[in-house]
């Protein structure tokens, strides 16, 4: 069945303010407390502050440090997911340190599982108290590539991980 368009569209009216004059986050310098982001930074999924866990804004996005898990080298920014807080959603985001290597809140799965080369956070809602990051993930699994070549982290599926503790 193919797709059926409807028969409205949706018109957004052009912002009357500008876009930031400077990235709201960037890559971490490699001698920071946060180094899984330090080759590159992207896909940000923006949190309102919740009256019952948080004050603050979330950002939760991924990033690398120029590889994916044990060394394989990355041809997307995926690898790793963080979370950086700002008061007011629009400036001063700090950067939080989380609870796994390199200072990630979510990294690969170990060898074998269906994430272990790299992650990409996709999008993250609230549930009561918990927080609920939809993610994607690559598999050591090898695909073919070109000629005689394969790649390994692109054989990706769709997961789900829990925060009770707000992020």
């Amino acid at each position: 069945t193919p797709f059926i368009k409807p028969s409205l569209c949706f018109s957004i009216k052009t912002p009357t303010s500008s876009k930031t004059s400077q990235p709201i986050i960037t890559a971490s310098p490699e001698n920071a407390d946060i180094t899984f982001d330090s080759g590159c930074v992207a896909n940000p999924v923006i949190l309102p502050p919740s009256p019952h866990n948080n004050q603050k804004w979330q950002c939760f996005y991924y990033g690398n440090s120029g590889s994916w898990a044990n060394g394989i080298p990355c041809f997307l920014p995926t690898g790793s997911s963080g979370l950086a807080e700002s008061t007011d959603g629009l400036t001063g985001w700090t950067k939080i340190a989380g609870p796994c290597a390199e200072g990630a809140c979510l990294t690969p799965g170990s060898s074998g599982s269906w994430d272990a080369v790299q992650t990409g956070v996709g999008d993250v809602i609230r549930v009561g108290d918990e927080l609920h990051m939809y993610y994607f993930g690559g598999s050591e699994e090898a695909l073919p590539m070109g000629p005689g070549g394969s790649i390994v982290g692109f054989r990706m599926r769709i997961g789900r991980a829990k925060s009770y503790d707000n992020g």
